[in-house]
């Protein structure tokens, strides 16, 4: 990360680039984080949310922060006040134009429909 992100930073023609982390903390990575010439910092903040205001202060003044705020393991089931109240706060801090609202992770995984997983847990189904 230290070599391949900074090249990417020198060049002039790049589209936007995205780091996304998952499945946990990213706090002890931030000073590393926080200097990559990134457009956007993707968090998992569904299973670490202590880790806010952490985030919050590394950010760069033009990087916007994709909240993943919604499970990716389990996203049939949402507390949707506790998240909408998570991404205000986010909001507040950055301005609207600087959050973006995602799963904690990929979806690659989600079947597409509930109704032929007959062998799920009910615990996630």
């Amino acid at each position: 990360i230290k070599k391949a992100y900074p090249y990417f930073g020198e060049q002039s023609n790049l589209p936007k680039i995205t780091l996304a982390t998952y499945f946990g903390t990213v706090v002890p990575n931030l000073n590393v984080i926080k200097g990559l010439p990134v457009s956007a910092l993707h968090v998992d903040f569904a299973r670490a949310p202590q880790q806010f205001d952490d985030v919050i202060a590394a950010i760069g003044d033009k990087q916007t922060l994709s909240v993943g705020i919604v499970n990716g393991k389990n996203i049939w089931k949402n507390d949707f006040k506790k998240s909408s109240a998570f991404v205000n706060k986010a909001i507040e801090k950055l301005g609207a134009d600087r959050v973006v609202v995602a799963t904690s992770s990929s979806l690659l995984h989600t079947p597409v429909d509930l109704t032929n997983e007959t062998k799920l847990d009910a615990e996630i189904k």
